[in-house]
């Protein structure tokens, strides 16, 4: 019973890990920007609005896109924590002044589109 129910869960994950990575292809199929795409999330960020943010850039630049994280908040203690285990460097503030028209990607929000 309890090897069934481990089985299904791992089945149950691997299933929605597949259907995240077709989603994020397909997401950073639709970046086509040939100057930099600035990747972030929320005004308030938390350990998981930046790591996302993190990862998802260098997804695109795994796929040839010139893309960086950013932050649009002061970090918690909780992800500067993380941040200095890791090794990974926190990301800079997004500048004031992008051009009009700048292709950014937005992770960890909850607006539709």
């Amino acid at each position: 019973m309890i090897s069934w129910y481990f089985l299904s869960l791992f089945g149950m994950s691997q299933f929605h890990l597949g259907y995240f990575v077709v989603q994020l292809m397909l997401m950073g199929s639709k970046v086509q920007c040939n100057n930099e795409v600035a990747v972030f999330g929320h005004l308030n960020p938390d350990t998981d609005s930046i790591a996302t943010a993190i990862g998802y850039a260098a997804l695109l630049r795994s796929m040839g896109i010139n893309a960086k994280a950013y932050r649009l908040g002061k970090l918690n203690k909780e992800t500067e924590f993380v941040l200095n285990v890791a090794g990974i460097q926190e990301p800079d503030i997004l500048p004031s002044d992008m051009p009009e028209g700048s292709e950014v990607v937005l992770v960890d929000h909850n607006e539709s589109e």
